[in-house]
């Protein structure tokens, strides 16, 4: 995914580049004061998104999202200012989103997640890496380690990993992280704050579609994980390259799956 965003105000833009970064920390983001220079980097490079500050020198971010529409008619493009007299205008456009100031990177993801025109899956399939054999751990595509606000958020989302996609019911995620406690009324409402927890962690990540979620019931979308695991399971690594004794080895509820998947091996 490539963004591209202008703002002429240096700490405007910073801002603006803050907020897509932290919102889709795995896309190639640039940022431009100049609308010449951002002209001439569309010429030549595909772009997914464009954010245009509506007021810039010598010329309007609706005036500029005409021309760069001209060179890529299904770019998607967002527009940004401060002021509301132009959301006529810009809707005219067939814009994809428009955001106020000041923003927020939870602004940003809601933008993102309806867009106009799709964006092609490519190097974006993924939306975060998983480790299962040896310690549990969460990537950004970019390998850095996604860090979730709660041990149990992370352990939720760990139990789900292990699911590959079925789903868990809210009373069974419960049972999987206090197996060793009682499941009453207390960590029933317990669950609920970690799984609404587990979900901002992801949508602040970048990665608001990994969940689905419905009545009394939640799983993940194993097609935007690339795991060592689900690799395994469809015969694309053996398990000699990744499996040493250890599979989500810091949660003892892994057991009953290492059992399940590997007493015929």
């Amino acid at each position: 995914m490539n963004i591209v965003a202008i703002d002429d105000e240096y700490p405007a833009l910073n801002l603006l580049l803050e907020a897509i970064k932290e919102a889709r920390p795995q896309a190639e983001v640039n940022g431009f004061s100049d609308p010449d220079e951002l002209i001439e980097y569309v010429k030549n490079n595909q772009v997914d998104i464009a954010c245009l500050d509506i007021q810039i020198y010598d010329i309007t971010g609706i005036e500029l999202a005409k021309i760069i529409k001209q060179m890529q008619p299904r770019v998607n493009i967002i527009f940004v200012t401060a002021y509301g007299e132009y959301v006529t205008d810009a809707m005219k456009m067939h814009a994809s989103g428009y955001l106020r100031k000041p923003i927020t990177a939870k602004d940003i993801i809601k933008e993102f997640d309806d867009l106009r025109y799709e964006i092609s899956a490519g190097d974006d399939k993924y939306q975060v890496k998983v480790k299962c054999f040896g310690y549990f751990e969460v990537f950004y595509p970019n390998g850095d380690i996604v860090r979730f606000s709660r041990a149990k958020s992370k352990e939720a989302f760990a139990y789900l990993i292990c699911k590959n996609g079925s789903t868990s019911t809210i009373n069974e995620l419960g049972n999987a992280l206090f197996e060793d406690e009682p499941y009453d009324d207390r960590k029933k409402n317990y669950i609920q704050k970690i799984i609404s927890t587990m979900n901002k962690d992801l949508e602040t990540a970048g990665m608001p579609n990994v969940l689905r979620k419905s009545y009394n019931s939640i799983s993940i979308d194993p097609k935007l994980i690339d795991c060592d695991y689900y690799h395994y399971l469809k015969g694309e690594i053996s398990l000699e390259t990744v499996y040493h004794g250890e599979f989500f080895e810091q949660y003892s509820w892994a057991e009953y799956f290492k059992n399940f998947y590997y007493d015929e091996e």
